[in-house]
């Protein structure tokens, strides 16, 4: 049976604020609850999983199990590597949040892996 891990979001959409004219709502650690950001209120909408564990407690606890437990930096590393194959430079916000609507859009892969 596989194991179930918190969604990290609030139930609600309260507690959120717009970023560029998008409504976003909170994202807390799934194990110690301290805010983390924000995530896009459709991802929440459509039910989609948003799980966040930050630093701090990824070194107190061992890798979950099921998934990959990548430190932030890395994450975001990768994230502007892949930008800058694709695209030939970092996007902007809102040239990334235009890319993460697309299904089929390199971005929007490498996000979903």
């Amino acid at each position: 049976m596989p194991e179930i891990l918190p969604i990290c979001t609030t139930r609600s959409l309260r507690g959120g604020t717009y970023i560029r004219g998008v409504w976003h709502v909170p994202v807390h650690c799934m194990n110690c609850g301290d805010h983390h950001g924000y995530c896009n209120e459709s991802a929440v909408q459509r039910k989609e999983y948003v799980g966040y564990l930050c630093d701090g407690c990824a070194e107190s606890w061992s890798p979950l199990v099921g998934t990959m437990l990548i430190p932030d930096e890395v994450h975001w590393q990768r994230a502007r590597e892949a930008q800058l194959e694709e695209y030939g430079r970092e996007l902007t916000v809102a040239e990334q949040a235009v890319e993460l609507d697309d299904v089929n859009s390199a971005l929007s892969r490498f996000a979903r892996r």
